[in-house]
């Protein structure tokens, strides 16, 4: 932090002109981003320091420039010496896509770490908690159920308690046969990730629902 506390204002403007663009409406877009991924490496050699930068949801890159997006920012980053990135995202077949497939840019640019499945002990106790600071006493049988299903995958348990508070606000108490309504719910959302999902425990169960 004191290195950024050192950062006048005036100073990152003089030598850095090109933040001042971000507010221009005429101003190429994908030029803008070029010079942005260029100023973190000069930023660091300019103030002798090093950075680390984390990118949420990466895979989403597909969706806002594809192949090109990709292949710029491997030209950009491939020559900073200064600067580490933590790429991330929760569409594990998308990152799959991004890094390990041999025709991708990003082809063993980076090293790649999964994260294991949160403990289901852990996450019923989060959703129970969760649960009541919404005002819903849910069936434990259900809580069970979801995160058997989803065996603690983060992304996937969280967006079943997402539906579930926003589907079973009002209901004083819930069923444990809501499981199906909102795996179909989930299903109509996240079909084309849903199907590479790795968790194959109920097999039968999301045949069915991709079958709608």
């Amino acid at each position: 932090m004191k290195i950024f506390k050192q950062v006048e204002l005036k100073s990152a403007i003089e030598d850095f002109e090109f933040v001042l663009k971000f507010g221009q409406s005429d101003y190429n877009d994908w030029l803008l981003l070029e010079e942005s991924f260029e100023f973190v490496e000069k930023f660091t050699k300019k103030y002798n320091t090093n950075l680390i930068i984390g990118l949420d949801e990466f895979g989403d890159i597909e969706k806002l420039g594809g192949y090109d997006l990709v292949k710029m920012l491997r030209s950009k980053m491939q020559v900073q010496r200064n600067v580490s990135y933590i790429f991330s995202g929760s569409y594990e077949s998308v990152m799959n896509h991004i890094f390990a497939s041999p025709k991708s840019p990003f082809y063993r640019f980076a090293r790649i770490i999964y994260l294991e499945e949160i403990e289901i002990a852990a996450f019923a106790e989060y959703y129970e908690q969760k649960l009541k600071s919404e005002g819903l006493q849910i069936n434990k049988e259900l809580i069970d159920k979801i995160l058997i299903f989803t065996g603690g995958h983060p992304y996937y348990s969280g967006l079943f308690l997402q539906q579930l508070i926003l589907y079973y606000s009002e209901i004083p108490h819930v069923a444990t046969s809501a499981f199906a309504f909102l795996l179909d719910i989930i299903m109509t959302m996240e079909k084309t990730y849903f199907e590479n999902f790795r968790v194959r425990k109920y097999p039968q169960v999301v045949n069915n629902v991709l079958s709608y």
